[in-house]
């Protein structure tokens, strides 16, 4: 109307760059889902010649004891890393500099505290004493692995991330084989495979984990358990359904028939689930990125905001607090 104005917003000297930023970011979905399907196929491949080496090594009953632990430690350790895994993936993208380890190490060492309450779980399950302690320290092992991992994904680390799969694959079946060969027993399996994870987890620790400074922030670790429980109640339960047909098996008719099931099924369902997790793995990052560059790149509010700046502000000075308080495994 003739009568009303309206001021232009000044241009802001940010913008050009968050939105090279976007477009330099947004192709690496494609390229980092092809390099996690690469790795999830090599090691979905080594996870087929597990099963063909072990079945021949062990009886079916170690084999099933081996297959009960190692379902239910999914279980746990989907519960205990589930929560930090989904601040992992919705901070480290940014690449705001905020250090989502300072938080992921004490809520990792309070996650291990429910360590008893599983051996217990595991034992009414139907594992024995040797076998629970041993599913047990597999589901830490799993879950410190698994944390580390999703820190190289959240980075964009595919080929890191690629070398991670690998060794780990590898590592599972040379240990494996070598304890196997010594005992020919389920468990050594299963201590086998915990040695792998760690193992694996340490090699990379300086890519990692290196040089962070652990802060315990009792409100924080409660805000995000409170964000991160609606996720992990339901890849926990997600993770139980996968795995409740084999106890149930194993109830009926005894560990030697639960290991015969699972070494057909595990392999049907690792074929399935590898483009999935290759694609998933991957997008969530990489909406993170695009979410924030959007969000800054076309809302004043949302730029005001983010950049710690008032809307139409020409001040350049950025503020991390104002931008982190924007946001509010099967058969190997």
């Amino acid at each position: 109307m003739p009568g009303s104005t309206s001021k232009a917003e000044p241009p802001d000297p940010h913008e050009p760059h968050l939105l090279e930023d976007f477009q330099r970011k947004h192709p690496k979905l494609l390229s980092q889902a092809a390099i996690n399907f690469a790795a999830n196929v090599f090691s979905a491949t080594l996870g087929l010649l597990n099963v063909v080496i072990f079945t021949r090594l062990l009886s079916a009953a170690d084999f099933g004891t081996y297959a009960l632990g190692l379902g239910f430690s999914a279980i746990v350790s989907t519960f205990m890393c589930s929560w930090l895994r989904l601040y992992i993936m919705r901070v480290e993208p940014r690449g705001d500099g905020t250090d989502v380890r300072a938080a992921v190490v004490p809520g990792l060492m309070l996650s291990c505290l429910i360590a008893p309450f599983a051996y217990v779980a595991a034992r009414l399950a139907g594992l024995q004493a040797q076998a629970a302690i041993a599913t047990i320290a597999l589901a830490i092992g799993l879950g410190f692995y698994e944390t580390t991992l999703e820190l190289l994904r959240a980075r964009f680390e595919a080929f890191t991330v690629m070398r991670v799969t690998a060794l780990r694959a590898v590592s599972i079946l040379t240990f494996g084989v070598i304890l196997t060969l010594m005992t020919r027993s389920g468990i050594a399996l299963l201590i086998s495979s915990t040695l792998a994870y760690i193992v694996v987890a340490l090699v990379f620790t300086g890519r990692t984990w290196l040089g962070t400074t652990i802060r315990f922030d009792r409100q924080q670790l409660i805000r995000l358990a409170k964000a991160g429980f609606p996720l992990t109640l339901s890849l926990t339960l997600s993770s139980i359904s996968a795995t409740v047909d084999r106890f149930i098996v194993a109830h009926l008719s005894g560990a030697a028939a639960a290991g015969q099931y699972s070494a057909g099924v595990d392999l049907v369902r690792q074929t399935l689930i590898i483009p999935a997790i290759s694609i998933a793995a991957t997008f969530m990052p990489c909406a993170t990125v695009m979410a924030v560059s959007v969000s800054v790149a076309t809302s004043p509010t949302c730029r005001g905001r983010l950049l710690g700046t008032p809307t139409g502000s020409r001040s350049t000075r950025p503020s991390m607090t104002a931008t982190r308080t924007s946001w509010s495994p099967s058969y190997a």
